[in-house]
């Protein structure tokens, strides 16, 4: 598990890379001539920053969990992305000063003897994925590396043009096969300036709200600020006063609440803030959250006012912050759950070790299971357990290919808690080693938006499923219409649920070559990580000329749909592939899906059974006792008395033989002590909102609950 010091060293190595790259947008957008020289120095700079951007990655990879690997990985890709930017855009400049030379000393060179020629590197065309606001950018970095070569044919130029388009933009066709009619179609559907200019002030208005002080966070959306508004300042839509009063308003409503006091802290007036001065805040208030490491979400003073209030409740979290160290080998550089130690020991041994050290069986941290704040729970079973801990109901077949087993019997008062177990039968224990690991087949696909747009997601290929579902947040992310249904989907065991929603949705492959439409059902959850740990590659050797359907197979990701049998055996192709006789490379129509068995590090797995058998003497006690009538007292306190008077002399029947009679109030009312539930009740309120602050899926689940119950 990452320390919170690695995430900060990591986070500040980012900052500093976008700091490079900032400087390089800046020498580029410079108007001033540039020499060869100074250009290339600058492609060099560029070059090592991406070595460095390389290795930054691997260590992310290597530090943050999988919780936060999605978001991570994002913001890793926008990096990645502005990389290639910059590297066209100096190739480009590097390409148009020594056209204008060779141009301007054409008449010299006639004279110059023949020279030994130098080949310079190639620069890369431009990419268009079919994305409507990247295209006059592409257009214009186009249009400057082909129209400026009076070398290239038409039809040279055609087919360069093809080879840039991917996605939804390759599927363009045209009535001519030449470049001016491509070129045309290309405008005639992606060059809508309307459309154009509704994505960019969208990207600004339905960027999401910063829960929490962070500077990733605030970077990410300052980022996203100046992106769409240079890209309508070249779309000529600069800014004005009242437009720039509307961005103050819209960006303030995005930010964490310390970040807003703190911006009204630095107003000395009543006059209007300018845009300008804005941002000069914000890019400040980042360099600050920067530098004190405030990227991850932090107790607010409210959580702190209701830790205090229980002594105790604040003991255990401060002793599980303090001590990280692992409590077996007493090594500071990693925690329990990641010591090669405490992992070999069979599962009984593991909870004897946390019992006996007083830890949570749920995270293995410093305090008690019931003030566990962790939101997970045990991979197999789902019970409030570390997945470390679990200890599976074992099936023994007799088969010669199945793991070996060693099963004995120990007595019961060998197991911790069966102490107070009247009468119990001996526990019979067994021990099973296990090597290997599936691999499911998944792919990455492409599916079409509300608007049209090509969305990215990960799908799960399953024959055995007679429906196709797709997860609920990846369904709001494309915005695609939901029908109320109420449909049983049952799996393994008869274990069912009803889904309430479906939706209807075109998936493609990632050249447009194969497009399906298919009804998903929609559900909160497929499935978990898959796969749940990542997989060494060094026993699998992939041949370098396949293409495989989801290149990052390895790495733990989620699931965004689940492809059944409706379509699952009309993407397959012929091609197949075995390595190591226990994996297959199956070729479809999204690449090559990779299945199998891999070995794995051995684990070490116990199943213990304990069946308890009830007292019968206990048994018929207990009843009595349950059954038994109490004898009612004879004589009558004050108060009850005077509530048979109260109800003796206010009672009456109604026309339906109901009685009626009046509440009695009790006196010295303010005497009387109440307890403190309200202190408990507010407690569990504050609770429940951090959960559905910090839990967008869960507190969408929550509302869409309550306003079935409304309509009830």
């Amino acid at each position: 598990m990452s320390t919170d010091t690695d995430i900060v060293v990591l986070n500040r190595k980012k900052g500093s890379i976008k700091g490079q790259l900032t400087k390089l947008h800046t020498f580029i957008s410079q108007k001033e001539n540039k020499s060869e020289t100074v250009i290339t120095t600058h492609l060099e700079i560029l070059s090592r920053t991406s070595t460095k951007f390389e290795k930054l990655r691997n260590e992310f990879y290597r530090t943050v969990p999988d919780d936060d690997f999605e978001e991570v990985e994002s913001s890793l890709s926008e990096i990645e992305d502005d990389i290639f930017q910059i590297e066209v855009s100096l190739k480009s400049l590097l390409h148009e000063l020594r056209l204008n030379t060779s141009d301007s000393n054409s008449s010299d060179a006639k004279s110059i003897d023949k020279t030994v020629s130098i080949k310079l590197p190639e620069i890369p065309l431009p990419v268009f994925n079919g994305k409507i606001e990247e295209w006059n950018s592409f257009k214009q970095q186009f249009l400057n590396l082909m129209n400026n070569n009076p070398n290239l044919t038409e039809n040279q130029k055609c087919y360069y043009l093809r080879s840039c388009l991917r996605n939804e933009a390759k599927s363009i066709e045209t009535s001519e096969d030449n470049y001016q009619s491509l070129l045309k179609a290309l405008e005639e559907r992606f060059e809508n300036k309307r459309i154009i200019v509704d994505t960019h002030i969208k990207n600004i208005i339905n960027h999401e709200k910063i829960v929490h002080e962070s500077a990733k966070d605030l970077r990410k959306l300052l980022d996203n600020i100046h992106k769409n508004l240079r890209a309508l300042k070249v779309l000529k839509y600069d800014r004005n006063d009242l437009s720039n009063v509307l961005l103050i308003n819209i960006i303030l409503q995005k930010l964490d609440r310390e970040t807003r006091k703190q911006f009204e802290l630095s107003l000395v007036d009543n006059e209007v803030p300018d845009f300008n001065e804005f941002l000069e805040f914000l890019e400040r208030r980042y360099q600050i959250l920067n530098a004190i490491g405030r990227n991850v979400p932090f107790k607010s003073k409210h959580s702190d006012a209701h830790e205090q209030m229980n002594k105790t409740k604040s003991l255990f979290v401060k002793s599980s912050n303090f001590t990280k160290s692992c409590i077996l080998c007493k090594d500071d550089s990693h925690s329990l759950h990641k010591c090669d130690q405490f992992f070999h020991f069979s599962p009984q041994k593991r909870y004897e070790t946390v019992r006996e050290n007083h830890l949570c069986l749920n995270c293995l941290g410093f305090h008690k299971v019931a003030q566990c704040k962790s939101k997970h729970s045990c991979f197999h079973c789902k019970a409030r357990h570390h997945s470390l801990l679990h200890r599976p109901q074992l099936h023994i077949v007799n088969d010669d290919s199945s793991p070996s087993l060693n099963a004995s019997s120990t007595p019961a008062d060998a197991t911790p808690d069966t102490s107070s177990l009247s009468n119990v039968s001996p526990l019979t224990s067994c021990f099973v080693t296990q090597k290997k690991r599936v691999i499911l087949a998944t792919s990455v696909v492409y599916v079409l938006d509300k608007s049209g747009s090509i969305r990215k997601g990960r799908a799960l290929l399953a024959s055995g499923s007679m429906c196709n579902l797709m997860a609920s947040d990846f369904a709001n992310t494309l915005g695609l219409k939901k029908e109320k249904i109420n449909i049983p989907v049952s799996g393994i065991s008869d274990t069912a649920f009803n889904a309430k929603r479906k939706s209807t949705g075109t998936i493609l492959n990632s050249d447009g070559s194969f497009s399906a439409t298919l009804d998903f059902l929609v559900i909160p959850k497929i499935a978990d990580l898959m796969p749940s740990t990542s997989i060494d590659l060094e026993e699998i050797k992939i041949p370098s000329y396949v293409k495989l359907a989801d290149p990052n197979f390895y790495s733990p990701a989620k699931v965004d749909l689940l492809i059944g049998a409706e379509l699952f055996f009309s993407i397959l192709k012929g091609n197949r592939l075995f390595i190591n006789n226990s994996l297959i490379l199956q070729e479809t129509v999204f690449g090559h899906v990779l299945s199998g068995t891999v070995e794995g590090k051995q684990e070490i797995q116990h199943c213990g059974l304990i069946s308890q058998v009830e007292n019968l003497d206990n048994l018929v006690k207990k009843f009595w006792e349950v059954e038994n009538i109490t004898d009612i007292p004879t004589s009558k306190n004050k108060e009850e008395l005077e509530c048979e008077n109260h109800f003796m002399q206010t009672y009456h029947r109604d026309k339906d033989g109901k009685y009626i009679v009046s509440l009695p109030l009790k006196e010295n009312i303010e005497n009387i002590q109440l307890g403190n539930s309200i202190q408990i009740a507010k407690q569990r309120l504050d609770s429940l909102w951090k959960r559905l602050n910090n839990d967008s899926g869960m507190a969408n689940l929550y509302c869409n609950f309550m306003k079935e119950y409304e309509e009830l």
